[in-house]
């Protein structure tokens, strides 16, 4: 567990906003390449697409952890909001807000969304990946007890972590492995597809079906119940993953029956499906 990497000058470098800025870095390379080698989306708007996803996604994921934990962290200090340095990002949460943020993008740059989700569900997905090497440095998202696990992971008693001071030197599921290995399995199975694709949106509604089956699964072994908010059974990921789920499965029936031709970046926008 490394959640300062160093203090040059006394400025903290913290390794969960290193990874969060490789992650970025990484999903802007794999989407450009992505982009020039299909040339359905003009590689340039990939750049300036990250920027409105990083900020839609820091938002997202700001907001959602925000709104499950008003009433226990917020209600009485507000002005807390504004510390995200100290943890409270909901990954959900940023998915869904980079997700608005991309729409927004589109329109204003009349690209086809779901073209655009081609092209960079892939990339997104290496970047979780990548992203959720921050989480492990610094103890968050961090799984249920496991004594008799072979593999469960005890993370030690440092300053920084986010892992609560009750489970510090206890045997835990890596559940940030666990979501970083079902990250990286979805960029290997979408990347396979599109090296593949033969109509348009079958590598963004998929990505729709195949994050919420890992990520409901991943939830099963977490182990911040209190933090993640726990609802009739299921956590705030369990239930949003339901309806994306849903859009991904009707939305890639749809998308299968039309098999809408993909179309260069010259080609006129054939319109949301």
């Amino acid at each position: 567990m490394y959640p300062i990497l160093g203090e040059p000058f006394g400025f903290k470098i913290r390794s969960f906003g290193v990874m969060v800025a490789l992650a970025f870095v990484v999903a802007l390379w794999v989407a450009s390449r992505h982009a020039r080698r299909t040339k359905q989306v003009d590689p340039e708007a990939i750049g300036d697409l990250l920027m409105w996803i990083m900020v839609g996604g820091i938002l997202g994921a700001r907001v959602l952890y925000c709104i499950v934990h008003w009433k226990d962290q917020f209600a009485h200090q507000p002005v807390e909001v504004l510390k995200i340095w100290k943890g409270g990002l909901v990954y959900y949460g940023g998915f869904l807000g980079a997700f608005v943020a991309g729409w927004f993008f589109t329109r204003k740059r009349k690209i086809d969304f779901v073209t655009l989700g081609d092209i960079c569900m892939p990339a997104v997905f290496l970047g979780q990946a990548v992203g959720r090497i921050g989480c492990f440095l610094v103890g968050d998202d961090y799984g249920k007890p496991a004594p008799d696990l072979p593999w469960a992971v005890t993370f030690p008693d440092i300053p920084e972590s986010l892992l609560p001071q009750a489970l510090r030197g206890v045997p835990l599921h890596p559940t940030q492995l666990y979501m970083l290995l079902q990250a990286f399995v979805i960029f290997l199975i979408l990347s396979f597809v599109a090296r593949r694709q033969t109509f348009r949106g079958q590598v963004f509604y998929l990505a729709l079906i195949l994050y919420p089956i890992g990520r409901s699964i991943c939830e099963v072994f977490r182990g911040d119940n209190v933090e993640r908010g726990i609802y009739y059974g299921l956590s705030t990921s369990q239930w949003i993953s339901i309806p994306l789920f849903l859009v991904g499965v009707v939305g890639f029936t749809i998308a299968a029956r039309r098999r809408e031709p993909l179309r260069p970046a010259s080609a006129p926008d054939p319109g949301p499906a």
